[in-house]
């Protein structure tokens, strides 16, 4: 019968003891669940972020691809008024040429601006 008891004390206080183990694990549980809630929420935010940066991203590259076909619309319209604008200059002295009674050298002035260009021109004003 001792026997039996110091058995069942020896088990009583093994019983105790893993309820305790149970119990510091049962915490460690709660407190991983917190942290990885936690954690989830943040990786939520970070997620959220980064889709509205990539939003922000998508329609910068829209708003380059409008802006450069733009440019190159721009240029083609620059281009083609540069080149009547010569065509102009070059019929204008044509024509004074033809008539030959103007002075030389408002004819030549005309004929270094047209060589120059606008950009030397509003330089020398």
């Amino acid at each position: 019968m001792e026997n039996l008891n110091a058995k069942l004390t020896q088990l009583e206080k093994m019983k105790l003891k893993l309820q305790d183990e149970l119990n510091e694990m049962a915490v460690q549980l709660d407190q991983a669940q917190i942290l990885n809630a936690a954690m989830e929420k943040k990786a939520k935010q970070f997620d959220r972020i980064v889709a509205e940066w990539k939003a922000k991203v998508d329609s910068l590259g829209m708003d380059l691809d409008v802006s450069q076909k733009e440019t190159r619309n721009a240029s083609s319209e620059l281009f083609r008024i540069k080149n009547a604008y010569d065509e102009s200059v070059l019929q204008l002295d044509e024509v004074r040429r033809e008539k030959g009674g103007e002075q030389g050298g408002h004819c030549c002035r005309r004929q270094r601006a047209h060589e120059e260009g606008p950009a030397e021109q509003v330089r020398r004003r």
